[in-house]
């Protein structure tokens, strides 16, 4: 396995490396989400205050991000906040208001 790169920050790594039969290279993203998931349950739990007309809802890891993006969820803002919305995505979220 190769380690193309690796940022200490946010802690998010992309792998590469040839699957069993050495035909496909095979590039791989993976990132430490606790802390962020960790940062999100202390945002919900006080009451966040708006930055003008905008609000934090939510902090995504880089990884969630790009899996979006391959999915085409991340461009299309129905798709996107009905993402953001799924119970089962809340640990991203900062607050527990729709969007």
């Amino acid at each position: 396995m190769y380690k193309f790169w690796m940022d200490d920050d946010t802690k998010h790594q992309t792998n590469a490396y040839l699957d069993r039969w050495g035909s496909r290279l095979v590039v791989e993203s993976t990132q430490d989400c606790a802390d962020i998931i960790e940062d999100n349950r202390a945002h919900r739990n006080v009451d966040s205050k708006p930055f003008g007309k905008w609000r934090r809802v939510a902090q995504l890891p880089n990884v969630v991000v790009e899996q979006l993006m391959r999915d085409g969820i991340w461009w299309d803002r129905k798709a996107f906040r009905r993402w953001l919305n799924d119970p089962n995505n809340r640990y991203f979220r900062t607050n527990t208001e729709y969007v």
